[in-house]
């Protein structure tokens, strides 16, 4: 009897502690690369000159739809960040069920830009 509650207690620990999966595992940033044919094309984050083309740039989760990309002499180009649920955000449901997917879904760590890199070609005027 005794062991049953101890193996019972630890079970439910365990429950507990991996309910907020993502939100322990994950982060609420990620890296996302941008790169452009002809490369030194601006990248504009929410209307801010962010970097040069081909750049790496550490993005808060959910924060960025749209990223704009300008070269004197080029047209420039509009594209909107893809963005999906963590895969790790699934099996947090599995493990930590109704508590752990709460716990992730009102913080950014259930999500997860997808692809990472954009490779964006831009047209002469």
């Amino acid at each position: 009897m005794k062991k049953r509650l101890v193996k019972t207690v630890i079970i439910f620990s365990a429950l507990v502690l991996l309910s907020g999966c993502a939100s322990i595992m994950g982060t609420k940033t990620q890296k996302v690369t941008f790169d452009t044919e002809p490369k030194g094309a601006e990248v504009f984050l929410k209307d801010k000159m962010t970097c040069k083309t081909p750049c790496t740039v550490e993005l808060v989760k959910d924060t960025y739809t749209t990223v704009t990309f300008k070269k004197d002499g080029y047209d420039s180009r509009t594209v909107e960040i893809e963005q999906g649920i963590a895969n790790i955000f699934w099996g947090n449901i599995l493990i930590g069920g109704v508590l752990g997917s709460t716990t992730d879904s009102s913080s950014s760590a259930m999500y997860e830009y997808s692809p990472d890199r954009y490779y964006i070609e831009l047209k002469e005027k």
